[in-house]
């Protein structure tokens, strides 16, 4: 079956072919008006040239009208499959960020409002991370919520269930609860193509610059609510 690429050529070397034909006999009739005597003749012949000359612009006008309708053509199909590809990305992050509620929904049930809310900021930039990666659409979801569960400080036991990972803690910086930080670790998996580098930790007895967090994502505070485990106090200045 010809492709429309392969249409448009053969129509584009058709005309280029007309126009050389066209522009002959236009020289051809040009050479006998100016050899003739005959006034009638040369009248003719002058006509006749006319109308050969608006066919060779004619011609030309097509040509161009067919490779500008191919630009437009060739940009209508980018944005076509760029629409296309958006509107996967979006589909999937969906099925990303549902998959990894799903199965932490147990963890984010004692949680109280503000610490909820940073927990949703911390998974919405998770999925927006790995939504931008060129292998988003075609590395399975599996190994991408499993990697989101661990971005968040949490694994997936071989049962199928969610436990906080042993080796995540969460930190406080400022009024917000979390720092986003993607690069692999244990606890974070290396996308397609990547490897994970290794974990790294402070000298002991030192700290972080103010504003910092470790390496990797940490998961968030639990509210007191939570069997087990409670919230740090938060600090205030005493005067």
């Amino acid at each position: 079956m010809t492709s429309d690429a392969d249409m448009l050529e053969v129509q584009d070397a058709g005309l280029a072919r007309l126009a050389e034909l066209q522009l002959a006999l236009a020289e051809k009739l040009y050479r006998l008006a100016d050899a003739t005597e005959d006034a009638s003749e040369a009248s003719d012949l002058a006509v006749a040239l006319e109308r050969t000359s608006r066919s060779v612009r004619l011609t030309y006008a097509l040509r161009a009208k067919l490779r500008r309708d191919a630009k437009r053509a060739h940009r209508e199909d980018a944005d076509a499959t760029a629409r296309r590809d958006r509107e996967q990305v979006r589909f999937k992050k969906h099925r990303l960020r549902t998959g990894v509620e799903a199965l932490i929904w147990r963890e984010t049930d004692g949680m109280d409002q503000e610490a909820e809310a940073d927990f949703g900021d911390l998974l919405d930039a998770l999925v927006d991370e790995e939504g931008v990666s060129e292998t988003f659409l075609s590395e399975p979801l599996a190994a991408q919520v499993a990697r989101v569960i661990a971005g968040l400080g949490y694994e997936i036991t071989p049962e199928g269930t969610v436990r906080p990972h042993p080796r995540s803690s969460p930190r406080t910086r400022g009024p917000r609860l979390f720092e986003l930080s993607l690069t692999p670790t244990p606890l974070i998996p290396a996308k397609a193509g990547t490897q994970a580098a290794p974990a790294s930790s402070p000298p002991y007895g030192s700290r972080l610059p103010p504003g910092r967090a470790e390496v990797g994502v940490r998961a968030p505070p639990l509210s007191s609510s939570s069997p087990g485990l409670s919230r740090r106090p938060r600090h205030t200045d005493r005067t």
